[in-house]
């Protein structure tokens, strides 16, 4: 029930229009699902997905050190997996 419930809400926010839509922003305790949910979400949703995880990986945190350039992060990271469309 919970799952569907949050896949609902996931739904909802992919259903409004590009320029109107926020980041997607998952909390959560620990261990709850939110990685499952989410990749579980993208790869039904949409036809390519990029997933990072920057938890221990000091090369992917550094993006932020310079700024919050949302241009700059998506470029720095699309050289870590180029061959993804980031949505």
């Amino acid at each position: 029930m919970m799952e569907r419930l949050a896949l609902e809400q996931f739904e909802a926010w992919k259903d409004k229009e590009k320029s109107k839509r926020k980041p997607l922003l998952v909390i959560g305790v620990r261990q709850c699902g939110k990685t499952y949910l989410i990749r579980h979400f993208g790869e039904a949703e949409f036809e390519e997905m990029a997933y990072f995880n920057f938890d221990g990986n000091a090369g992917l945190q550094s993006v932020f050190d310079y700024d919050f350039n949302t241009s700059r992060i998506i470029d720095e990271l699309g050289t870590c997996a180029p061959e993804v469309l980031y949505l």
